[in-house]
């Protein structure tokens, strides 16, 4: 969330600049009570709603987040990263098949992004999809071949196929380049 999201919501300067303070300073909850406000004093503001999406799922609120996205979806097409979002809130809740849509929009929105054939392959490993993963970690890999997790994932698919030489090969890769990164993963 930046000032950008704040502007677009038509608030007033100074309501904006609360809500704006709340959100610099880490306030998440007192951020929450003043959108909650414009929520129930406002006429519906897709905007309004998705601001309040992103602050719930900072808040670990995850069913509120989805809620409040899909009412922002109900006014409005929903942007690249509400709609992330939207499938992280749904993905945190256990509810994979509400998030698998969502990352196929993604996806068909937003091709070179590599999060999103990562995420799909994360639901499929988690359904034992094993060989659909892999598809989809090395069209993540084949967009970002920095990618360290995605490599990581893709050494736990072909061991749970039982490739273990390629197996072997990604967690080296995934450890190569997690050494090359600024601040390497333990």
């Amino acid at each position: 969330m930046d000032g950008g999201d704040l502007a677009r919501t038509g608030l007033d300067r100074e309501r904006r600049a609360r809500i704006e303070g709340a959100l610099r300073e880490g306030a998440y909850d007192r951020a929450e009570a003043l959108l909650q406000e414009v929520v129930e004093r406002e006429p519906p503001s897709a905007q309004v709603l998705r601001l309040l999406g992103g602050v719930f799922f900072l808040r670990h609120n995850y069913l509120n987040a989805a809620v409040a996205i899909k009412k922002a979806e109900a006014l409005a097409p929903l942007d690249e990263r509400s709609r992330f979002t939207l499938a992280m809130s749904y993905v945190v809740m256990g509810r994979r098949a509400w998030a698998r849509p969502e990352l196929a929009k993604l996806a068909g929105a937003a091709p070179r992004n590599p999060l999103y054939p990562y995420w799909t392959a994360r639901l499929d490993y988690d359904d034992g999809q094993y060989t659909a993963a892999v598809e989809s970690l090395l069209r993540a890999i084949e967009l970002d071949r920095g990618f360290v997790k995605a490599h990581d994932n893709l050494g736990l698919c072909y061991e749970a196929l039982g490739k273990y030489d390629e197996a072997i090969r990604s967690y080296q890769e995934a450890v190569r380049l997690n050494r090359e990164l600024k601040s390497p993963s333990p």
